[in-house]
């Protein structure tokens, strides 16, 4: 591989929203723990942090 790591903001990135909400929907991945690897930053007044766990939080069905 190119050994090149990208961490993108969900969403942002080249896959999009909808991985992200079928994974976090699927019966099968309800009791898997997660962690994320996405840019550290601010944006506005809020941590990047914080925009992407409203992101994912805004796909839960």
């Amino acid at each position: 591989g190119s050994r090149v790591d990208r961490h993108e903001t969900i969403g942002e990135g080249h896959m999009g929203l909808d991985p992200f909400g079928n994974i976090l929907n699927d019966p099968l991945s309800a009791e898997l723990p997660m962690y994320l690897e996405t840019p550290k930053g601010d944006r506005d007044d809020r941590t990047l942090d914080a925009v992407n766990l409203e992101t994912l939080r805004s796909l839960l069905n």
